[in-house]
């Protein structure tokens, strides 16, 4: 069996190398043409460059010509998407590059074919997907998943590993033949759902973060107001049995919380939302944080 992974960044290329152990073959695609000949010629370097385990599978598997590269989206019978979903300039999920993919693998599906999305998505975006796909081989009988990657860069293969997996079929069947293809890798349990219940489930881990973030940023920016020592305000709050405050940072970064609580409110019109505060919360808290910055060093330089 053909499997084409589409997307070679911090999710893509860790999945890659993972199943290029089993028995199955297994293809890398990705537009950016300099990232795909450095991986054919084993002088990729990348953000992986911290893990060593990722560093030493992908030149293992390469010396056993396990792994195969290209720009252009190879023939296959199983199509893992990972490619980014930015936010947009009004807040809205750009669906762009899942989109130009979904397009490429249209022309080449075939009967019996999976097509399985890690990218972070919309509600519903699956399903209506599967639909246009539909629309186009109407005498195809073909399989579609939803499946959202749950990594912390910095560990990556031991969680794609070990973590549990949720995956949303448009049908069982599709869930059914998605749920081998992870089995390849997977130690995790695997839970089995709807497409819809699955990209609701990546935005609402994400979101539940972002709000509890939001909430120990803002206590320490009350506490600052007040002079008091957020510190000991959370050590001894957390001594509550009930109770479980953050630590505070700058605000909140990475490649998924700052940008996937969006995709879950981009159909709400409600005034009030506590998914949207808690955005702007932690982006107001690097304000904040700025600010003390440079009046510190307005003060040395008064000096």
């Amino acid at each position: 069996m053909k499997i084409s992974v589409i997307g070679l960044g911090y999710v893509g290329l860790p999945t890659m190398l993972l199943l290029s152990k089993s028995k199955h073959k297994i293809y890398g695609y990705d537009t950016n043409f300099k990232l795909i000949e450095n991986l054919k010629n084993g002088k990729y370097v990348n953000q992986f460059h911290l893990e060593s385990n990722i560093s030493s599978l992908y030149k293992k598997q390469l010396s056993n010509k396990k792994l195969n590269f290209d720009t252009k989206l190879n023939i296959s019978e199983v199509y893992i998407i990972c490619v980014p979903t930015p936010v947009n300039k009004k807040y809205k999920a750009d669906t762009s590059y899942v989109d130009s993919v979904i397009k490429n693998i249209s022309k080449l599906l075939k009967e019996e074919d999976l097509i399985i999305i890690e990218s972070t998505l919309p509600i519903k975006y699956s399903k209506n997907a599967y639909k246009k796909l539909k629309k186009i081989h109407k005498n195809i009988n073909f399989y579609l998943s939803y499946c959202p990657e749950r990594v912390l860069p910095g560990n990556t293969l031991k969680e794609l590993e070990n973590n549990n997996r949720v995956i949303g079929g448009i049908c069982i069947d599709s869930t059914i033949k998605s749920e081998k293809i992870y089995k390849l890798f997977v130690k995790g349990k695997i839970y089995k759902t709807s497409t819809s219940v699955s990209e609701f489930t990546k935005l609402a881990e994400n979101a539940y973060r972002d709000i509890n973030i939001a909430y120990s940023n803002e206590l320490s920016i009350l506490c600052k107001i007040n002079n008091v020592d957020y510190k000991q305000v959370i050590k001894y709050a957390n001594m509550h049995p009930r109770v479980n405050i953050l630590n505070p940072g700058i605000g909140v970064g990475g490649h998924c919380i700052p940008v996937d609580p969006w995709f879950l409110i981009e159909n709400y019109n409600k005034d009030f939302s506590i998914i949207k505060n808690s955005r702007k919360v932690n982006k107001d808290k690097t304000l904040f944080i700025c600010d003390i910055i440079i009046k510190e060093i307005k003060k040395i330089n008064s000096i």
